[in-house]
């Protein structure tokens, strides 16, 4: 996988993780049942229910990619002059 596709993967990812954990917010909770029972004639019955949600998400992500290659090579003009010991040839 190149560099390119894994970043636009893990920004597919992390959008599909915020927008699931934003859509759990949105949906009502069923967890908690109230009953008012024992009613009859004059009685008063009352419930007092809140319910509080605190939710900080936050992403940050930052990335700085330098790539600088500069080459060059020289392989001509070589010269056997100045070998010690015998004739010399460069092939």
């Amino acid at each position: 996988m190149r560099g390119g596709e894994y970043m636009k993967l893990t920004k597919i990812s992390s959008a599909i993780a915020t927008g699931a954990l934003f859509l759990s917010l949105a949906t009502p909770s069923f967890a908690a049942t109230n009953t008012i029972g024992g009613n009859g004639a004059f009685s008063f019955n009352a419930i007092n229910w809140t319910k509080n949600m605190l939710l900080v998400a936050g992403q940050s992500n930052t990335a700085v990619i330098g790539n600088s290659v500069n080459s060059n090579a020289n392989s001509g003009n070589n010269s056997s002059v100045f070998n010690v010991g015998g004739a010399g040839a460069v092939m």
